[in-house]
């Protein structure tokens, strides 16, 4: 990680340095800036890393929206561990469509969109009991796998 400074004149007669952070996405490839080339799961994924090495005494709620887009396997799993870890010091709300990360959470609640009246509705409800095992197979892909999965989640 690295950072460019370009000038910049907001009013004349007055210059002021702007800052860029420039990351390297994978191993052998140059430094690029963050805001043209990082998707929104890496800049989410990215935060995520910056808030853990933030001081612990900050209270701030942390709001991830799908930080687990385009991620699987044992990538998926480090995601998870550190939004855990995250949230033993602060508040976090996870948008996720994975289940493993779902079934992670203290409290639950489903998010959906509905339409009636050529109007969209975007419903909240909070999920208790069976109502998580439930959605948690319906993130797994239902049937008897989705069941299977749900039932291994929440044991």
């Amino acid at each position: 990680m690295a950072f460019e400074f370009t000038p910049h004149e907001p009013w004349p007669g007055c210059v002021e340095d702007r800052a860029r952070l420039l990351w390297v996405p994978n191993p052998g490839q140059p430094p690029q800036p963050l805001d043209r080339i990082a998707s929104g799961g890496e800049l989410s994924r990215f935060l995520l890393a910056v808030v853990g090495l933030m001081a612990r005494d900050e209270a701030a709620t942390l709001i991830f929206d799908e930080v687990d887009s385009g991620v699987g396997g044992l990538t998926l799993n480090r995601v998870s561990d550190r939004l855990a870890a995250l949230a033993e010091r602060r508040q976090v709300i996870l948008i996720t469509h994975w289940p493993q990360l779902a079934a992670r959470a203290d409290r639950h609640f489903q998010v959906s969109k509905e339409v009636a009246d050529n109007a969209t509705f975007t419903l909240c409800r909070r999920l208790d009991g069976e109502d998580i095992r439930k959605e948690l197979a319906r993130m797994a892909g239902g049937g008897g796998q989705g069941e299977a999965m749900a039932r291994e989640l929440t044991s």
